[in-house]
């Protein structure tokens, strides 16, 4: 079965976007990745909810990635995917 398509929602007042997250799911409904993007210069052209998206004076994008084991359950969730290691 094939992943299904990103959901994304947009914060946004008078013109202006404040925040942009993605969510994507598994062929069986389950969120695999969301991301919450920090470079509002990038929304019109996104990545993957996988893949860090160019980052700017806001820091990098906010990735977490979800593990299901066979049985259908959530067993871990990994965050700060792609991001390099803080110093």
């Amino acid at each position: 079965m094939a992943a299904r398509a990103c959901v994304t929602g947009k914060l946004s007042a008078s013109g202006t976007d404040y925040a942009l997250t993605q969510t994507n799911y598994d062929a069986l409904g389950r969120a695999n990745c969301t991301a919450v993007r920090m470079n509002p210069a990038n929304y019109s052209s996104l990545p993957g909810a996988c893949t860090l998206g160019g980052q700017a004076s806001f820091g990098p994008d906010r990735i977490t990635q979800n593990v299901y084991d066979a049985a259908r359950r959530q067993t871990a969730s990994m965050v700060a995917v792609g991001a390099a290691k803080a110093a």
